[in-house]
């Protein structure tokens, strides 16, 4: 199922749920040149590589794309988006492109939101386009996205160890540290086999396509309201 779904979709990264998107239009080198707005978020929804948070943050360290904080735009700009490029370059093959200039950015998004209303109720994403284009047509920035997100979902080179991945039974680098079922957990010593984290790769150990795989298909399933009969 999942290899169905990566047909049409870019691995990791998830479907949006909101009303409004805003687009910070920058040039080749950086420079803001324009703040514009899109309520047809679904034309472009496969182009933003945007990533769920958990709990009450705005924003995921590697997603590019984060709901606005409308009543505090200064986190909006100093907190998600600087910390996003900030951390996504730990991660780049080759350099990616990033604002310029944080403070002009925060100035002219105060500018337009001024100019601007929404609803009570409107979910407000924020994104970025450089030379035209959006964070998933950017190969460098697409690449940098997808290591960061595997990173943290525990398959970065230190946590890796040789053995078996429960789905395709291949042995091969897998990690235990997390799992896209939130039923796996290991927040609790007794749920660890051995009681020890480094022993990790004992309980649902997975191969980095596998848990591609098996994230693609969860998102899916998990988009669609269902009913028991």
């Amino acid at each position: 199922y999942g290899k169905v779904v990566l047909r049409e979709t870019s691995g990791f990264q998830e479907e949006p749920s909101a009303d409004v998107l805003l687009i910070l239009d920058f040039d080749a080198s950086g420079n803001l040149e324009s703040i514009s707005l899109n309520r047809n978020i679904s034309e472009v929804k496969d182009k933003l590589l945007y990533k769920k948070v958990r709990a009450a943050k705005r924003c995921n360290a590697s997603s590019p794309t984060f709901y606005l904080n409308l009543k505090e735009p200064e986190k909006s700009v100093n907190s998600c988006l600087k910390g996003i490029f900030s951390h996504l370059k730990k991660f780049a093959d080759s350099p990616i492109l990033e604002p310029s200039d944080y403070t002009q950015v925060l100035s002219k998004l105060k500018a337009y939101l001024s100019q601007v209303s929404f609803s009570k109720k409107e979910r407000i994403l924020l994104t970025v386009r450089f030379d035209g284009k959006f964070p998933a047509e950017i190969p460098a920035l697409k690449s940098a996205f997808i290591k960061a997100i595997a990173s943290d979902a525990g398959f970065s080179k230190k946590e890796l160890v040789e053995g078996t991945c429960s789905l395709c039974r291949e042995k091969k680098l897998v990690s235990g540290k997390k799992s896209p079922l939130a039923c796996y957990t290991l927040d609790k010593i007794g749920y660890i086999s051995g009681f020890s984290e480094k022993f990790h790769f004992r309980g649902f150990p997975l191969c980095y396509e596998c848990y591609t795989l098996l994230e693609a298909a969860k998102n899916l399933v998990f988009k669609h309201t269902y009913t028991i009969s």
